[in-house]
């Protein structure tokens, strides 16, 4: 069977280079599905820091990032909408 790990989990791999990121992003206008991840070999909990500085609630600007659970026949989709004011 395959090894889905918790959504809950801040890292779901043993190396720490993966990150789900609905667990460390803290803006109200970023909307992240559960399954939504960061790869990054440096700091991949740092997504929001180094990816979304132009989006504040102040901008009235957001970001909707979603994933669907990953399954054998596509374990990696994923998609992003801006949303803009």
């Amino acid at each position: 069977m395959y090894n889905i790990p918790s959504p809950h989990a801040v890292f779901p791999n043993a190396y720490k280079t993966s990150c789900f990121i609905k667990n460390v992003v803290t803006a109200p206008n970023i909307f992240i599905g559960d399954y939504t991840y960061y790869d990054d070999p440096v700091d991949p909990a740092g997504f929001e820091k180094t990816t979304c500085c132009s989006i504040t609630p102040s901008s009235g600007t957001g970001l909707s990032l979603a994933s669907s659970a990953p399954s054998p026949q596509a374990p990696g989709l994923s998609w992003a909408r801006p949303i803009t004011a």
